[in-house]
């Protein structure tokens, strides 16, 4: 009996599937995930989007958390980079930034996940219904704040304590 190789889902259906999850898990941080739209459907299209300032080979996604951009690729299990890809990919790596290929939904949730924790943003799937955006007013008020950036004041606190405030 042959066996079949299952279909691999499309880096279109991987990318949908990783933009909608962040959407709905991370409501706090929407707009902060975001694509470029690199790809022209005609060459009246991509003219303007050369003129525009569209590059070919820019990555997928980015994402800005915490004051720091990080450069996402989406490929599926057979997916490989162009040579425009890896070319950004050293250009960006080469300044300092964060470059990443994900293949799978599990992988950008791992991701991005520890992105926030890195960024001491212990943020996990289940405590994201549960971001309180705290004023510079109650930043007094004994409330710790974890927070990369000084020019935000994020508090991210346990499922368990949001129903104490």
């Amino acid at each position: 009996m042959q066996q079949t190789t299952p279909i691999q889902p499309s880096e279109t259906r991987i990318q949908a599937l990783c933009f909608q999850w962040h959407w709905n898990t991370f409501p706090a941080y929407r707009g902060l995930l975001h694509t470029h739209n690199n790809n022209s459907h005609n060459a009246i299209k991509g003219a303007l989007n050369k003129a525009l300032g569209i590059v070919k080979g820019v990555s997928d996604l980015e994402y800005f958390f915490a004051g720091k951009s990080y450069f996402i690729e989406l490929k599926n299990l057979v997916g490989y980079q162009t040579s425009e890809q890896k070319q950004f990919q050293k250009l960006v790596e080469s300044q300092g930034g964060s470059y990443q290929i994900v293949r799978s939904l599990e992988e950008f949730q791992h991701l991005i996940e520890g992105i926030h924790t890195h960024c001491n943003h212990p943020v996990s799937r289940h405590q994201a219904t549960c971001i309180q955006v705290i004023s510079e007013t109650n930043r007094n008020s004994g409330c710790s704040v974890d927070s990369c950036s000084p020019l935000t004041c994020i508090q991210v606190k346990q499922q368990n304590d949001c129903d104490s405030n």
